[in-house]
């Protein structure tokens, strides 16, 4: 992993007073040498053939009780239980949520679409919290799905390699995945893969994760676990023409925050 030391040893450090005191800058997960950020925002998606009614989620975010329990096959069973006493098999719910996601048919939403629809101002240091803070108020869109957590899904991948390799001088790139910020591939979380444009689509199965880098280093692209946004540090002009393109990006700089409390905006609204 030597040739992709260079991001850890130029990110600013979790200890620097600057973080203490502004939260996680865009300095603290690329290297902050670059002469232009963005984010691109992973898409919410909506179910065009609901409506969308507003309905409260009493239970969100309330205190609950979760029990691990290992039968005598070795399997493990994890359950919920809820302030009213209601148990749940979190297993057997998550399949349930994923088979009526997907029995319906959803297409992708912009985050200004959904900020105009419920009164939110669209700009680079908005988060997913933002969204979740006022549905919290107002209640839940049911036809509403929140953007993917850690990966660019696969189409807004190819739209990007697209202004990657138009823009860029090197005709190769790095795929740089390490714990957190990986995928489990070949069964191991790190990997470092020198390879074309074409074949980065070919080393995801899915959705982006990790690191991706140019040979010369002239630009890089991130996204993480917890980001619902993927970040890129290049010069004015790449970060440019992904801005024209079919992705949703906003111009950034190296002290634009990411952290989930940095919406400072909307919150003052």
């Amino acid at each position: 992993m030597e040739m992709a030391k260079w991001i850890e040893d130029e990110v600013l450090p979790l200890s620097t007073s600057e973080f203490k005191m502004s939260g996680c800058p865009i300095g603290h997960c690329i290297p902050p040498k670059f002469e232009s950020y963005c984010k691109i925002y992973h898409p919410f998606e909506v179910t065009p053939d609901e409506p969308d009614i507003l309905e409260p989620d009493k239970d969100y975010r309330k205190p609950v009780s979760i029990t691990f329990l290992r039968d005598p096959e070795k399997v493990t069973k994890i359950t919920m239980t809820k302030n009213d006493g209601t148990v749940i098999d979190l297993f057997e719910e998550h399949k349930e949520r994923l088979k009526d996601y997907h029995s319906k048919k959803w297409i992708f939403t912009a985050w200004k679409t959904i900020a105009d629809k419920y009164g939110l101002l669209f700009h680079n240091e908005i988060n997913t919290e933002t969204y979740v803070n006022k549905f919290q108020e107002i209640g839940w869109p049911k036809n509403l799905a929140f953007p993917g957590e850690g990966q660019l899904p696969r189409k807004n991948l190819m739209d990007h390699l697209g202004v990657l390799e138009k823009e860029s001088t090197a005709g190769e790139v790095f795929i740089y995945q390490k714990i957190p910020h990986s995928i489990y591939k070949d069964n191991r979380y790190d990997d470092l893969v020198r390879c074309s444009y074409e074949e980065v689509l070919g080393y995801f199965d899915k959705d982006f994760a990790g690191y991706l880098y140019s040979a010369d280093k002239s630009w890089i692209v991130f996204t993480d676990t917890d980001q619902h946004f993927t970040i890129v540090g290049g010069d004015k002009r790449l970060i440019r023409s992904l801005a024209t393109c079919d992705l949703e990006v906003l111009e950034c700089t190296k002290d634009t925050r990411v952290d989930e409390h940095s919406d400072r905006i909307n919150r003052k609204r």
